[in-house]
């Protein structure tokens, strides 16, 4: 597993692979998005978006964490030299950042029409086969209220956006909580829905609401 160069961000989360300095200390050498998988009992272990697997041999530093099948996540781990049956690494566990966590929907244009279209900013965005990962911020006094959608009509306009992209749409709902500070948040979305319409596709065209431009068709190549 290669380490890659450092993206600081706001709660010192990362985007990517990310590595930190080599000197001595106890802390977290990588940080990734990961799924949440569920074992039976109360083991769990995690699916980055390569599919490749994480279990979490050594959970001493992080307590009790309760784990739900498909949440999404920012795993800050070290990786431990015994391997183990089943699983491409075998890490100790440094923290567990729950983030937003959607499924991408394909539904009529009349039930698209409804639904909230708050502004938020687009900070950036990260797409594998299986999730669309962004950062994004927005004001915000109660991040509860707030809830975001990835969607795509039923019956799209005739031609795409951009050639060899699917056009899709993020919707925000922030439920009148619109006069906070702006915050950075990750947000993740399933594409189960998108996959078939994806599959001669090189990414996403997104459209955003956004909170300093007004529409923006945003292009998002997949890794």
């Amino acid at each position: 597993m290669k380490k890659f160069g450092l993206l600081l961000i706001a709660a010192a989360a990362v985007f990517t692979f990310s590595s930190c300095n080599d000197s001595d200390g106890d802390y977290a050498a990588y940080a990734y998005f990961v799924t949440v998988k569920t074992m039976p009992g109360t083991d769990y272990y995690f699916q980055m978006d390569d599919n490749k697997t994480i279990f979490p041999g050594d959970k001493s530093r992080i307590g009790s964490y309760e784990a739900n099948d498909g949440q999404r996540a920012i795993l800050y781990f070290n990786l431990l030299s015994e391997s183990l049956s089943g699983f491409d690494y075998n890490a100790a566990i440094y923290g567990i950042i729950n983030i937003y966590t959607g499924a991408a929907k394909i539904m009529p244009q009349e039930q698209l029409d409804e639904l909230a279209d708050d502004k938020v900013s687009f900070i950036d965005g990260q797409l594998s086969k299986n999730y669309l990962t962004l950062r994004v911020a927005y004001p915000v006094a109660d991040n509860s209220k707030h809830n975001f959608y990835l969607v795509r009509p039923e019956a799209p306009q005739a031609e795409p956006t951009h050639a060899g992209y699917l056009d899709v749409e993020l919707r925000h709902d922030a439920d009148g909580d619109t006069l906070g500070s702006s915050e950075y948040y990750y947000i993740s979305f399933a594409l189960d829905e998108l996959q078939e319409l994806l599959q001669d596709k090189q990414g996403l065209t997104l459209r955003v609401n956004t909170l300093n431009n007004g529409e923006k068709h945003i292009q998002i190549t997949m890794r």
